[in-house]
């Protein structure tokens, strides 16, 4: 972004600093904190606990907790704004409605739909320190006692780690916040930009965004001296098992199942009006434009890869920790940087009569926006990939006069090939439910399933929007039933 985008005339900004970007403030705040509080306390518990059950529940008890994670929040809210308004569930069976269009309920849904991000690490890590069971029987502890007095105290920061990638999470959300009505910085930023025309307020509300985003990497915890903690935990008292059962199958309920059934009932009343050609074509542009972006995601993150296994150097590495950091950037800051100057650019090259096609409403703002926001999750898969090839096959398939060129198609890719299908589709899932990026550089009248969702649910048509985010929800409920097996297995081993 231009230094004439931050310092030009802001006709919002007076408005904003008079008090409303206090009122941003404290909001996004409380939603943050909230998010880290909610998704610490259940993502460890229930790590701890499932880490303590018999080995034949542990699969089980995984999938049921990782699966949340296809539920993307603004699907998750439209799901209980139907359930506890007027004409759903709590309605029909006890004939009272709750309001959960505030900034608690907001809390509700992030924590429910994010704790994941923190039992998933959990879970590994739990699942590598393992042995200390064994320490802990050495000692006369029960599973849960060893549990709670040596194990919780190493397994902190990652809790922590996990619930700080939640609030990034949080503060680019911009469907539940907008359904909700809750100023935050996103909905700042879409509003100041789309509703007023007001890029240069959007530009500065986007560097507040950026610098609480970086705030936050860098209070990221290290791991390192974990083990050595242990000599100075306190002994406190382990949980029933039982106990853990019931705060495990609430969970389940609250996270998963009730948010199906309601689903569920909504594509049954409404499937057969809903299911027409616009819908079709919706889902057409999902699937096309997430195959496009995580088709170059995935070639992008192999030749970063590629480069840095053969042509090592500093250049190649600082590039990769770029598209590293991206990941962490908002979508909505992604978009608003690219759209200004591709704007701009069109404006030029039409002015200068060089064309009539404008790039600005064509698929390359949005895949150009989704690519920069997702390679890392490719990259990351890649790396994984790699890391399993030693350098010796590379050596000895030099030391035999294989030349690079050749080496690409006979040995990179035939043995990196699973680890970039699984980039393929853990980046075609985000795309698939990702809103900012995809509502702001669409090409005119060109829905997805998620905007399809979003302005469904925005008309209070919430048994419609049902149809589409089942569809998000099934499709990335399927990629993740066939990734969590690795994710956790492969961490024991």
């Amino acid at each position: 972004m231009a230094i004439h985008s931050v310092w030009g005339e802001a006709p919002s900004w007076n408005t904003l600093t008079e008090g409303l970007l206090i009122h941003i403030l404290g909001s996004s705040a409380i939603l943050a904190a909230g998010a880290f509080v909610g998704t610490s306390i259940v993502g460890l518990s229930l790590a701890i606990w499932v880490a303590a059950t018999p080995n034949r529940g542990k699969r089980f008890f995984d999938l049921l907790f990782i699966l949340p994670l296809a539920v993307p929040p603004y699907v998750f809210a439209y799901s209980y704004a139907e359930l506890v308004g007027y004409g759903g569930w709590l309605d029909t069976w006890f004939g009272t409605t709750l309001d959960i269009k505030n900034i608690w309920g907001a809390i509700f849904v992030f924590t429910f739909t994010l704790f994941p991000y923190v039992y998933l690490p959990c879970r590994i890590f739990l699942a590598q320190k393992s042995h200390w069971y064994e320490v802990g029987s050495s000692l006369g502890l029960s599973r849960y006692q060893s549990q709670w007095r040596l194990i919780r105290p190493m397994v902190l920061p990652v809790a922590m780690g996990g619930a700080l990638l939640a609030v990034m999470e949080v503060l680019n959300d911009f469907g539940v916040c907008k359904y909700f009505g809750i100023p935050t910085l996103t909905v700042g930023i879409m509003k100041i930009w789309t509703g007023y025309g007001d890029y240069v307020s959007a530009v500065r509300l986007a560097l507040i965004l950026m610098t609480l985003v970086a705030v936050i990497l860098i209070l990221q915890p290290s791991q390192k001296g974990n083990d050595q903690r242990l000599d100075r935990t306190d002994a406190k008292a382990g949980k029933y098992n039982a106990l853990g059962a019931l705060f495990a199958s609430l969970v389940a309920l609250l996270s998963l199942l009730l948010p199906l059934s309601i689903m569920i009932k909504g594509v049954w009343a409404t499937g057969s009006r809903v299911f027409d050609h616009s819908f079709a074509l919706a889902a057409w542009h999902s699937c096309s434009l997430a195959c496009l972006s995580a088709a170059i995601a995935v070639m992008v993150a192999f030749a970063i890869e590629f480069g840095l296994r053969h042509f090592p150097s500093f250049l190649g590495r600082r590039s990769k920790s770029i598209v590293l950091l991206c990941y962490s950037t908002p979508g909505i800051i992604i978009a608003l940087g690219l759209l200004l100057p591709i704007v701009g650019l069109d404006r030029w090259m039409i002015k200068n009569q060089w064309t009539t096609a404008v790039i600005s409403q064509s698929l390359v703002l949005p895949v150009l926006a989704l690519v920069i926001r997702y390679t890392s999750v490719a990259v990351k898969s890649a790396e994984s990939g790699y890391a399993t090839v030693g350098k010796h096959v590379h050596e000895s398939a030099e030391s035999l006069g294989v030349p690079l060129s050749r080496s690409v198609f006979s040995i990179d890719l035939p043995l990196l090939s699973p680890a970039l299908i699984a980039g393929f589709v853990l980046v075609f899932v985000d795309v698939l439910k990702e809103l900012p990026i995809t509502m702001i550089t669409r090409p005119f009248n060109y829905d997805t399933l998620a905007t399809k969702a979003f302005f469904m649910a925005s008309d209070e048509r919430l048994r419609e929007s049902a149809n589409a985010s089942l569809l998000i929800v099934m499709v990335s409920a399927l990629v993740l039933l066939l990734l969590s097996k690795k994710l956790i297995n492969g961490a024991s081993h």
